[in-house]
């Protein structure tokens, strides 16, 4: 997976980069030109935000979908249930996503602000990858709960919802981050 991670970074960066340019000058990294590290940075760091939550959310739908088909394959009626409890874990990846989408709409990124991009990333990427997990097995436990008591769904849909809580407080911080000094 760490392959994937440095692979994708790499692909993602040497696509922004040949394709971002300014009004007046090269933008990021040009066969002959020098490199702009800022923009490297802030590269990084969308690629991390996105690349941590989605990992941390696909693992999360993991566990909670082998849990869900277990229950279907008992009562295939508590679909709906399973299905909102399913994909609760999916935010955090959209969360890293979004963040994502926010570094690439910035100008003008020079080494500092690159830094401050990619340093800003951290607390939605790793809050996105642990809370996705715990959320996933939190949801997982829930559905078990609506196995045997299918009036228990708000109960089951408000504990993984207090995981998601942290995954929000990482979005919160990385978007005060981004913006600090701006």
């Amino acid at each position: 997976m760490k392959r994937m991670f440095i692979l994708s970074s790499i692909f993602a960066l040497f696509t922004v980069a040949a394709h971002a340019q300014d009004a007046n000058t090269a933008y990021a990294v040009s066969v002959w030109g020098s490199v702009n590290w800022g923009l490297v940075f802030a590269v990084f760091g969308a690629a991390f935000a996105t690349f941590a939550g989605g990992y941390g959310s696909s693992i999360g739908v993991g566990i909670a979908g082998e849990v869900g088909n277990a229950v279907l394959t008992e009562d295939s009626k508590k679909f709906g249930s399973v299905l909102v409890l399913q994909a609760l874990p999916m935010t955090q990846g959209i969360y890293g996503l979004l963040y994502a989408f926010m570094v690439l709409g910035v100008t003008d990124i020079d080494l500092t602000r690159g830094l401050q991009l990619f340093f800003a990333s951290l607390p939605v990427g790793i809050c996105g990858l642990v809370s996705g997990v715990w959320q996933g097995k939190v949801s997982a436990a829930g559905m078990q709960l609506i196995a045997r008591r299918p009036k228990q769904m708000g109960q089951a849909i408000i504990l993984p919802a207090m995981v998601e809580t942290f995954a929000v407080f990482g979005l919160l911080a990385s978007i005060l981050l981004m913006n600090l000094g701006q």
